[in-house]
């Protein structure tokens, strides 16, 4: 059996002018990408030890509920992307409904977040970030409009664009350190935690390398060398999650590569994901039953994660108060002020959506990774086309979240990339004769 071709396509079905009306779709996405991480709703502060009242200070900001926006300009800016990208409403209303049926739990999702003002004990708060939510779907949406027509130049171009604004964060800490090291001589560039420009480089590290891996004649060395640039700042940051999740996502590149290629080494590829995956949950779950001290010790964390491990119990216990439906999408407002929370999250996804939407909020999320997985096993699915690099970033984001608090986050990079290939997947694929395609048939 031959070896399957990733070539990009434009289906027969989708005329020259809808293309053209198409290219400027993806600008209010790329525009927002291109902040990930700039001080436009803060400030940069000289690196200084983390007190304890700084902590407190944060969490009861986190409160105000104007907190969204510190400036008047900021709050026109992306509320600018937000109409922006709902002018896609307007222009194509029967598409943006068929996508939206397609992906109803995201619907259904966004219905809930704003219900959830009925119960709240901060209702502003929840209309606020239904917004925040909402139009991050529409950036999505428009996005995945635009790139229907050639799916894999949406990591080609998404990695231009977050590796320049990588560039910005290497430049502040060459010429400003003072203010782009902390204090333990962590990286964490123009953004206000190293973690944040962790993340940051793992999205250019997985956009890059799948470009490297799966394409042929790209801009191999500009590709290139924004992946060592990733990995130069991640580990300048010393993210222990983004280097962890960039060791997953390159093993699984790898692995669909040489399936892709019928290449009998994939299953050392697999067996090597499989053994690393096993020893990542062992490592998060299991640190007091076996004892892992002295690992944790070797690798610069203690076996407490940080402090996420009593966040959890804190996190539980308000899950067990509102099991149902959560206490409402507040920021964990209503928490902070009765309870003295430390932090802004409780540093796990999972039970971050848990304590905010409860178990209805659990099971809508899963039901959008079903109807995804749906999507890359339908040859009629833009999905199944762009498996390799959409897969490799929703399982690795799955992961990512046991430590990382990235769900239904309108303000976090990570979701919304995830929703926009969430959408981009379910667009329809229109000319299953003449394009070369990723099938199931493949993974058999």
């Amino acid at each position: 059996m031959k070896s399957t071709t990733l070539n990009s396509f434009a289906p027969a079905n989708y005329s020259q002018a809808d293309i053209n009306s198409d290219k400027a779709r993806a600008l209010p996405f790329f525009i927002l990408m291109s902040t990930a991480g700039l001080p436009l709703n803060y400030k940069l502060e000289m690196a200084r030890p983390m007190t304890v009242a700084d902590s407190a200070e944060l969490s009861l900001a986190a409160t105000a509920s104007q907190n969204t926006g510190n400036s008047v300009l900021f709050v026109a800016f992306i509320c600018g992307l937000y109409l922006w990208a709902g002018w896609t409403f307007v222009r194509k209303p029967k598409v943006v409904a068929t996508l939206l049926s397609r992906q109803w739990p995201v619907f259904l999702l966004m219905l809930f977040i704003l219900l959830s003002t009925l119960w709240s004990h901060t209702a502003d708060k929840v209309l606020i970030n239904s917004v925040h939510n909402i139009g991050i779907m529409l950036i999505a949406i428009s996005a995945a409009l635009r790139y229907r027509s050639d799916p894999w130049s949406f990591p080609k171009h998404l990695g231009y664009v977050v590796g320049i604004n990588l560039l910005f964060h290497l430049a502040a800490i060459i010429l400003i350190p003072s203010y782009a090291i902390d204090w333990q001589g962590r990286w964490h560039g123009l953004s206000p935690h190293p973690n944040t420009l962790g993340a940051i480089a793992f999205v250019v590290f997985w956009c890059n390398a799948a470009v490297l891996i799966f394409r042929n004649n790209d801009r191999y060395h500009l590709h290139l060398a924004f992946v060592l640039l990733a990995m130069v700042m991640m580990i300048g940051a010393n993210s222990m999650t983004s280097i962890m999740s960039t060791a997953i996502t390159f093993l699984i590149m790898l692995s669909i590569k040489s399936t892709l290629h019928f290449d009998r080494r994939h299953l050392l590829y697999l067996t090597t994901l499989t053994l690393c995956l096993a020893v990542s949950i062992a490592a998060l779950f299991l640190t007091d039953i076996l004892k892992l001290d002295m690992l944790f010790n070797l690798i610069g964390r203690d076996s407490n994660l940080t402090g996420r491990v009593s966040l959890w119990e804190s996190a539980l216990k308000a899950i067990s108060e509102n099991f149902l439906a959560g206490w409402s999408f507040d920021d964990n407002t209503h928490l902070i002020r009765v309870s003295n929370m430390p932090y802004l999250t409780f540093h796990n996804g999972y039970l971050d959506l848990a304590v905010s939407g409860g178990l209805i909020a659990l099971i809508l999320f899963f039901l959008i990774l079903l109807t995804t997985l749906k999507d890359y096993l339908s040859s009629s699915r833009v999905g199944n086309v762009i498996l390799p690099v959409s897969l490799s970033f929703v399982i690795t984001y799955i992961i990512n979240n046991f430590t990382e608090s990235t769900l239904v986050s309108p303000r976090s990079q990570m979701w919304i990339i995830f929703i926009t290939l969430v959408f981009l997947g379910s667009c329809r694929y229109r000319s299953a004769s003449t394009i070369s395609k990723i099938s199931i048939k493949n993974f058999a």
